[in-house]
């Protein structure tokens, strides 16, 4: 079972020690962002205590969390359209493939006749 990394970062004024699965670097980011977007709050409206601006940090970041996931979700949909048109599309080039051997199979046919009715009138 791999060892999970364990972070002591600043947020908002107080020290938070988090462990997590995730690299260490990655955990630092996460709770910068958090930091910055508290301290942004709390110094537009001084008034805004620590919890409120948690309580708007977290707001926001699942906000943006749900637009990311409707985003993925609306993408994959599309993908899944465009691998469907590609199958259909690869069937009808073989369908048409299939059509220009036949053809061309009857071409050869009516070339071999052509051929013997321009012996017989010779």
């Amino acid at each position: 079972m791999q060892e999970k990394n364990r972070v002591t970062m600043v947020i908002g004024g107080a020290e938070y020690a988090v462990s997590a699965d995730e690299e260490t670097s990655y955990i630092l980011s996460i709770g910068e962002e958090v930091d910055a977007y508290i301290t942004k709050m709390m110094q537009s409206n001084e008034q805004i205590s620590t919890t409120v601006a948690a309580v708007f940090a977290a707001l926001e970041f699942c906000d943006r969390s749900k637009k990311a996931e409707s985003g993925a979700d609306n993408l994959r949909a599309q993908i899944k359209g465009y691998v469907e048109e590609a199958g259909r599309a690869r069937m009808e080039v073989d369908e048409a493939r299939r059509e220009i051997n036949r053809l061309n199979q009857q071409i050869q046919v009516l070339k071999v006749k052509l051929a013997r009715l321009g012996e017989v009138s010779e």
